[in-house]
């Protein structure tokens, strides 16, 4: 039997479609199972790539028309604050200056604000929750909206680190910069942790401190000139802030006792 060679080409493209297809079905559906799955897989899989491996239901949409997060955060926040007995401000500019000082924290090289700035003490020390948006850079529309809780500790000298959940990223291009503790592979393999100070910064993750990251699963934390700077995504619900806050405090509380 004669196949012309028109008829090959046909097929072969044919196949190349049925494949393509079945490639991006098999990736869709491999998405949706890590993004919804309660399995320790896929928690496993939403680390690796950067998201949270610990669910947490804050009431958050997934779709949102636009401008509705700021709507949304900005009662959230009041309502927050109000359930709290907290201070809240509309904005502070006076903490845009504080921004430079956090690279790992607050990346981009554009204009940014402040908004939605929810103050109070805790045992002396001076807690900020506050929203920043922040421009890519100067040339650029792109704008990263941030929820930062800033705690000033400043009267205990910490050494400057930042941790964050370690990815495939951080673990291809700067496992170099990694330190990793030998008898907590937990720890350590869950996340990215980097110091100048090594001897001080391993002195400060005692084996509760590293458990009480562990225990609560996710977290990007800077410090610098003993300010702790946590950061998530922009909060838009009540339960997600207060979840927010809880998870911040139960850290920063377990490395000042």
């Amino acid at each position: 039997m004669n196949i012309s060679a028109g008829t090959l080409f046909v097929a072969f493209v044919a196949l190349v479609g049925v494949l393509l297809v079945g490639g991006i079905g098999a990736s869709i559906w491999f998405l949706v199972w890590a993004n919804r799955s309660d399995s320790p897989r896929a928690a496993r899989i939403r680390h690796l790539l950067g998201g949270s491996d610990k669910k947490r239901e804050d009431g958050a949409k997934a779709i949102h028309w636009l401008g509705e997060e700021k709507v949304l955060r900005r009662e959230a926040a009041n309502a927050f604050a109000a359930t709290r007995r907290l201070r809240h401000a509309p904005t502070d500019p006076l903490l845009l200056s504080r921004v430079l000082s956090f690279p790992q924290t607050f990346p981009g090289g554009g204009p940014a604000t402040v908004e939605d700035v929810i103050t109070w003490e805790d045992h002396g020390r001076s807690v900020m929750v506050a929203t920043f948006i922040l421009e890519a850079s100067p040339i650029r529309e792109d704008r990263n909206t941030y929820t930062a809780l800033m705690i000033d500790a400043s009267d205990l000298r910490l050494p400057p680190f930042h941790i964050t959940g370690e990815t495939f990223v951080h673990k291809g291009l700067f496992s170099g910069s990694d330190i990793d503790f030998a008898d907590d592979a937990a720890f350590s393999d869950r996340y990215h942790l980097e110091s100048s100070d090594d001897v001080a910064l391993r002195a400060l993750f005692t084996p509760a401190v590293r458990t009480a990251f562990v225990e609560v699963g996710n977290c990007h934390l800077e410090c610098v000139s003993s300010t702790l700077t946590f950061r998530e995504l922009e909060q838009t619900t009540v339960r997600g802030y207060e979840l927010f806050v809880d998870d911040s405090l139960k850290l920063y509380h377990a490395m000042t006792r």
